[in-house]
Parts: structure tokens; C-alpha cells; sequence
């Protein structure tokens, strides 16, 4: 599709700080952030203000320098009786979220401008302003890898493709889960996912399979034995079950995600896909001076493709947008022959999408292959 998704798993992790004193107070306010110290991205937080006067009314901010930009949100609140706020009792006045969220303040961030390497981590600035002063402040730090996950780096010369694999600690075998991208290409965020999971006890793999050295420069021609080999490999990892291997992928991903399962599905036991697709789509030609007509290939030979003919527009916000295009193509000639054979697949199917997707319609696609896998089999 041309345009990075990044797909993220939100959470908090804590430590408590004070912050500089306001004329005010006779003591700063206090953020508690429990459970406190660093933890994984996806562990469940709660963020609590105290020593404020009841009905003070202050603003929240959370500020996080992350790889692609400092992202930040805030929301304004009234102090209840006990001079409190409560992020998971109290709903804000106003604010970059509406409603009761404990993390709101972390999954509402918006892009707001450049950043700087993270690391693997997130130090988010907590910041508790009143009257236009800063009264009170904390730091949160948010990791992807858990402790004891050892990494393993695979590349086409010893395995046939590119990845990288993690492994979480302990003894026995687990489930697993082999991973890749959208058209963003080369390893992308896949290997955060990876780490995610191997963090909580399940080995995953994070692949690549284009714009990476040895292999194609565009999502062109990949094979989807290519998937094969990779699923293959995990499969026979002395840490993994090999009846418990899933597929993770998202966007122009989910169409190998979805034809791996359908051809192999003797090979996965289930499949997640994140803005999926219900039909297979043109190659996105990236750095390569000519392209095929057709993204992916079976056994030697080219899938059909549905056609985005309009592609991308832009908008007056900076945004792009696809969605009309794509559900234009729909309607076309080739959309028929290009429909994903998902009711091959008897295993568990996860679905991800948002409402308002503008990239493309994964609400629309979700549906389609809902569709699909109750119809019968092709």
C-alpha cells in the first residue's frame, strides 16, 4: 500500500517523581503511576494525581520521544472532594480522548513532531499543570522486550529467509507465532510484535520478504513458499509446538497471512490479520525500475489481482487516503478471480480493523472474508 502502518500494543509501566511546586500548593501534586517501574508496553497501568485542592481543574499531559517522532496527548480534569484525579474513575472536561480510559492519555497520542531513537524503550513524560503552571510530574517507561527473551538472527543463507526470532525463557514447548508486515517492507515493526510476544511466553518469528538485501526491492512476484519456508522452520524450533503455530501480519501483509493459511493449512493452526484484505492486490513497485502485474506468486505462477486504479490522494491535513479507490476496485473486473480462498481454511481466523480506516476499507474487507469462511469451501 505504500504507506507504513504502525500497529502498537499501548500500556503504561511507572516511576513515581515530583514536580516543581505552584503558589498554590503547599506541596506538589503527586502522580502515582502503579504498578510502578518499567514493564512492557501492554501491561495494564493506572495513573492517579493527588495533593490538589477539590474541583482544582488541571491539565494532563504525556509527552513520548519515540524512533518516528515525539508523539504526545492531554486531557483537562476536575479534582474530586479528596483533591484527586483518578484516570480510571474520571472522565476529562476536554482532551485528546472522551470518556473513562486509565491509559487514554497513552493511546490517544498524536504525532506532534521529530524524535529520537528509543532503544527498544519509551521514557513518557507525565506533566500536571494548573493556571498555566506545572505543578507536578512524573516519568513512565515502557519496554518491548521482557526479561531472559533471547533474539536470533536468521538470514537467507542459512534458513531461506530473512528474520529475526525470539524466544522467551523456561523449558517445554509453545505456541507460536511467525510474523511480517505490510508494504512498508523489509523487517518494519514486525520484530517489536515478535519481541511482544516472546516476552509473554511465546516464541515468534519476524520476517521479512522484500527490501531486504537477497531478496525482491518491491512487493512483486514474492512467493508465497517463501511463507512456507519460514512456518516450516518455526515448526521445528525445539521450543515450539508445531501443532500451534499461528500467522500474524497486517495490511498488504494479511493477503500472504490469508493465502498461507488457505493453501498450507495443514501448516497453521490460526491466523490474525490486522487491516486485512479479502482480495489479493497490484505490486507496489517501491525501488525497482519496472514491475509484474501481480504481487504474489503459487508454485511458479501469478495470482490474480484486484486494481486500485485512482490509487492515493492526499489530503489538505497531510493525510492519505485510499478508501475509495480500493472500494472502487471492488467493483472491478478482476476483483472476482483476486478473492482471497479463505473457506479453505478450517482453523481460527482473527480479524483487526478500524471504523474509520482511510488507507484503505479494512472494515469492508473484514466483512468479505467473514463472508468467505462462511461459505463453502472453492
Amino acid at each position: 500500500m505504500g504507506v507504513r502502518r504502525s500497529w502498537w500494543p499501548t500500556a503504561l509501566a511507572a516511576v513515581l517523581l515530583a514536580g516543581c511546586g505552584s503558589s498554590a500548593h503547599l506541596a506538589p501534586a503527586q502522580i502515582t503511576v502503579a504498578p510502578a517501574g518499567s514493564a512492557l508496553y501492554d501491561v495494564s497501568r493506572s495513573v492517579v494525581v493527588s495533593k490538589l485542592s477539590p474541583g482544582e481543574v488541571v491539565t494532563i499531559s504525556a509527552t513520548s520521544p519515540r524512533p518516528e517522532g515525539v508523539w504526545s496527548a492531554s486531557a483537562t480534569f476536575d479534582a474530586d472532594n479528596a483533591g484527586m484525579v483518578d484516570l480510571s474513575r474520571a472522565a476529562p472536561q476536554s482532551g485528546s480522548y472522551h470518556g473513562v480510559s486509565a491509559m487514554g492519555l497513552f493511546w490517544s497520542q498524536h504525532h506532534a513532531g521529530a524524535g529520537r531513537a528509543a532503544n527498544g524503550s519509551t521514557v513518557t513524560t507525565l506533566a500536571v499543570r494548573a493556571d498555566g503552571q506545572q505543578i507536578g510530574s512524573a516519568t513512565v517507561t515502557q519496554t518491548l522486550v521482557g526479561p531472559e527473551v533471547t533474539e536470533h538472527t536468521e538470514r537467507l543463507a542459512k534458513t531461506g529467509f530473512v528474520g529475526d526470532y525470539f524466544t522467551p525463557p523456561g523449558a517445554g514447548r509453545h505456541p507460536a507465532v511467525v510474523v511480517w508486515g505490510g508494504s512498508e517492507g523489509g523487517l518494519g515493526d514486525s520484530p517489536a510484535w515478535a519481541a511482544m510476544l516472546a516476552s509473554h511466553g511465546i516464541p515468534a518469528l519476524a520476517i521479512a520478504y522484500f527490501d531486504e538485501p537477497g531478496l525482491p526491492c518491491a512487493l512483486d512476484d514474492i512467493p508465497l513458499e517463501y511463507f512456507e519456508k519460514a512456518i516450516a522452520w518455526t515448526r521445528s524450533q525445539p521450543e515450539v509446538d508445531p501443532g500451534q503455530v499461528w500467522v500474524l501480519s497486517v495490511s498488504r501483509g494479511s493477503e500472504a497471512d490469508l493465502l498461507v493459511a488457505a493453501h498450507w493449512p495443514a501448516l497453521v493452526h490460526g491466523a490474525i490479520a490486522a487491516a486485512p484484505s479479502s482480495e489479493v492486490w497490484g505490486p507496489i513497485s517501491g525501488q525497482c525500475q519496472s514491475i509484474d502485474y501481480t504481487s504474489w506468486t503459487l508454485h511458479g505462477q501469478p495470482l490474480d489481482s484486484a486494481t486500485a486504479e485512482t490509487g492515493y490522494t492526499r489530503n489538505p491535513d497531510g493525510s492519505v487516503s485510499g478508501r475509495a479507490s480500493f472500494l472502487s476496485g471492488l467493483a472491478g473486473p478482476g476483483a472476482a478471480a483476486a478473492r482471497i480462498p479463505i473457506a479453505r481454511f478450517k482453523g481460527p481466523v482473527m480479524l483487526i480493523s478500524g471504523a474509520d480506516d482511510q488507507l484503505w476499507p479494512s472494515p469492508v474487507f473484514a466483512d468479505r472474508i467473514m463472508a468467505s469462511l462462511h461459505a463453502d469451501p472453492a
